[in-house]
């Protein structure tokens, strides 16, 4: 009986506790909205950052060294094609500058899963007219240390490409069909690393937004914020 009596008391305690965290996180929100807007907003976006992995760890890295993939493929020489397309990528593009490797903050690295190639499009003698080759790459960022900061497991692409009048012109093709999914890849390694110009003070607000949950400490809360500008 005295169990059963308690139970319904437990419950209520609980929802009451759920709902007074919601509660601080709202308000904690619409405090840190209108101090946003109504500060005109100092912050200075930044394409520094990195985006975090799965743990929420946000770390800021300005320069990075493109090691070599290892090429688990039967298609010697990607390797060196991928490192090319991502150095290209990272040294026209903004926030993140390709360094030595001792003078790096990060190792971005990676595998080449797998290289697939296929025949899509045929005569009606059975002649090959058209194919495809698709590529499965896993890619990492590391700190000095060796810890993963980020990661993409598998990353894939494909292109087709046309069967020529001679086997030259079928493998300048293809070719051109794997530097464009090179091509495309970089592009989408660049582009994941690249965070959206919130992110330093996105993590900031969703450090804040929990600390002031559990504790109800605006001014805790506020110093996180304040750390991420």
């Amino acid at each position: 009986m005295g169990g059963n009596t308690n139970t319904p008391v437990r419950t209520a305690l609980k929802c009451s506790s759920v709902n007074n965290n919601a509660l601080r996180k709202k308000i904690f929100l619409i405090f840190l909205l209108t101090l946003f807007f109504t500060c005109g907003c100092g912050y200075k976006f930044s394409l520094e950052d990195v985006r975090p992995p799965s743990k929420g760890v946000s770390v800021r890295i300005r320069t990075v060294f493109i090691a070599p993939f290892v090429n688990k493929t039967q298609f010697r020489g990607l390797e060196n094609l991928l490192q090319n397309a991502l150095v290209y990528e990272f040294t026209t593009g903004q926030g993140l500058k390709v360094v030595p490797k001792e003078q790096a903050e990060a190792v971005l690295t990676g595998e080449l899963l797998d290289y697939q190639e296929t025949s899509t499009g045929y005569t009606r003698q059975e002649y090959a007219t058209t194919g495809r080759v698709g590529l499965a790459i896993k890619t990492e960022l590391k700190d000095p240390n060796g810890n993963i900061i980020w990661q993409d497991p598998y990353l894939y692409d494909q292109e087709n490409f046309q069967f020529g009048g001679s086997p030259s012109q079928t493998e300048d093709s293809k070719k051109e069909a794997i530097r464009r999914i090179l091509e495309r890849i970089a592009q989408r390694i660049y582009e994941n690393l690249r965070v959206s110009p919130l992110s330093g003070l996105g993590q900031g607000l969703f450090q804040g937004v929990n600390l002031f949950t559990q504790t109800g400490n605006l001014t805790s809360s506020l110093a996180l914020v304040k750390n991420a500008l």
